[in-house]
């Protein structure tokens, strides 16, 4: 389910930033380089008006700092998100779609380009046909009237890595989203900007589940035979219905 996860919006006046909702999912720092992600819906954000909005040369450049993410969900959870929906709203009334672009490194459409930073913290890139269950490839989305955008499964796109979120709690996060337009005119016609983020948590590793079975007939073996014999079947049988 798209809301949950991935719902974002922002209106930015021509002198100020005035708000932006983001609907994700967000925790703590980075963690393990090679995990393997899932979709989600477990995660949800909401940007408040604690931003600002500064010009240079032809780039608009917004700063949200101290924004609260949640996970939603029964459970602690690995969790992160990647972005993959963006549009530009000018005064002349255009409605401008930023796909990512593979090339360039990043969202791009008509006369801008899109940055998104986690100002602080390592850059990351998630390649979305590699999380597991993604139900947005290559399904055209829009939250209006604007053009829409369709995500593929090479896109390798920025994502926020924020680690494990227990059930219920939240985490606090600044993010950097940088409007670079070809001309000062293309720059003075931004009106607002709309972003959207997938949540995303890390699958568990079914390997670990037989390394803690193992760990626990090595410390029975080394106690005795009868506490071996006992404890061996059911130990099985365990590691089976978890694995």
């Amino acid at each position: 389910m798209r809301a949950d996860c991935r719902r974002s919006t922002a209106s930015l006046p021509r002198a100020c930033c005035a708000g932006l909702a983001l609907m994700a999912g967000l925790a703590t720092p980075p963690a393990q380089a090679v995990a393997v992600w899932q979709e989600t819906n477990h995660l949800s954000s909401t940007l408040d008006n604690n931003a600002s909005y500064t010009t240079n040369g032809n780039t608009g450049i917004v700063n949200y700092l101290n924004q609260t993410a949640t996970n939603t969900g029964a459970t602690a959870q690995h969790m992160g998100m990647y972005f993959g929906w963006n549009w530009v709203t000018t005064y002349s009334g255009q409605d401008i779609a930023m796909p990512w672009s593979n090339a360039n490194g990043v969202f791009q459409g008509g006369p801008v380009a899109l940055t998104i930073e986690r100002p602080g913290v390592a850059a990351l890139t998630l390649r979305i046909g590699d999380v597991q269950g993604d139900s947005w490839i290559g399904v055209p989305w829009a939250p209006g009237a604007e053009p829409p955008i369709a995500t593929a499964a090479d896109w390798i796109v920025p994502m926020f890595d924020f680690g494990v979120i227990d059930a219920g709690a939240s985490v606090l996060y600044d993010i950097r989203l940088s409007f670079e337009f070809a001309t000062a005119a293309d720059l003075a016609d931004f009106r607002y900007f709309q972003t959207y983020a997938q949540g995303v948590q890390v699958v568990p590793e079914p390997t670990s589940l037989w390394l803690v079975v193992l760990g626990a007939l090595c410390l029975l073996l080394s106690r005795g035979r009868a506490q071996v014999a006992l404890a061996l079947p059911g130990a099985q049988a365990g590691a089976r219905a978890s694995a």
